[in-house]
């Protein structure tokens, strides 16, 4: 990690002014600490993001010295997207930081796509869509739409799930947007079809093996049931296929998934039953008093 991570991860100012006056490295990496909310390729720069929620002094202080706001987290994310609040999301972009940036190879995810990933709340989201994040903006490995990204990642204990897509589709993110995958990203998908042909493939291998869905899909693989009934809500097609022919509700691996997916198909088909019911009774009502003039005009 180096002394000048750990100078940011403990707060010290004045040894963190010390540091860089004696020349210490701002781009030295540190070790993934996934259990304390660290990415792999952390430089102090990414440190100072993660422990921003309450204070950006630090980030700030960085920043002051020339720290790069656009700096990847090796191959996995750009800075941005780990901002843990608001108000760390407006300090990045004061600084240069670009809210539409495609981080480095194999992912080249953007700050939206990376927020996702990492569980941010709605306010950061907020921000960042303030700031012209593009919903609509994808990848360049793993060509994933903002709702696929956020269905991916939504089953791993994110409290604001639900509330982060409604925002994203207010913001004109398309629930029926297909991912693409290119390059490696392909080539991992073609594994991972390989891999659901021996026993008990884990999750990864079914969402790789489907790359192309749509956040239903996601939504369906991973058993996020909340999920995927907002993303009905909101015309999700159930009935999009991948390009195996796979629908999206044949995707759905739990229960509660593959209920809501039913409840959502009887309801539709209910209100298709009920509109050509009164489609039916107009067009008899019209009918009916067409043939009361006719009757009330013919002569005794």
């Amino acid at each position: 990690m180096g002394g000048l991570g750990c100078a940011v991860l403990s707060g010290d100012i004045p040894m963190i002014r010390r540091l860089v006056e004696a020349q210490a490295s701002l781009t030295t990496r540190a070790r993934e600490m996934f259990e304390v909310g660290i990415g792999p390729d952390f430089a102090p720069l990414h440190l100072a993001v993660v422990r921003s929620r309450h204070h950006t002094t630090i980030l700030e202080l960085l920043l002051e010295l020339r720290s790069d706001p656009n700096m990847d987290a090796g191959a996995s994310s750009c800075a941005l997207g780990w901002c843990p609040s608001a108000h760390a999301v407006e300090v990045m972009v004061q600084a240069r930081a670009d809210v539409n940036r495609v981080c480095g190879p194999p992912f080249r995810i953007t700050p939206l796509q990376t927020a996702a990933m990492t569980h941010q709340n709605k306010e950061v989201f907020a921000r960042l869509l303030e700031k012209k994040a593009d919903v609509h903006l994808l990848g360049q490995g793993l060509r994933s739409p903002i709702l696929s990204m956020l269905a991916t990642f939504c089953h791993l204990g994110y409290p604001d799930r639900l509330e982060v897509a409604k925002l994203l589709v207010e913001a004109g993110a398309d629930p029926n947007a297909r991912c693409k995958s290119a390059g490696m990203m392909y080539f991992l998908g073609l594994l991972a079809r390989l891999r659901l042909q021996f026993r008990k493939p884990p999750v990864v291998a079914h969402i790789f093996a489907n790359l192309d869905v749509a956040s239903l899909g996601y939504a369906a693989i991973v058993g996020e049931a909340r999920m995927v009934n907002l993303l009905l809500g909101v015309r999700a097609d159930p009935w999009m296929k991948n390009n195996r022919g796979v629908m999206q509700m044949e995707l759905a691996r739990s229960q509660d998934v593959s209920q809501t997916i039913d409840a959502h198909i009887q309801r539709l088909q209910r209100d298709d039953e009920s509109d050509s019911v009164a489609s039916d009774l107009s067009q008899r009502r019209s009918t009916d008093g067409s043939e009361l003039g006719l009757v009330i005009q013919v002569p005794f």
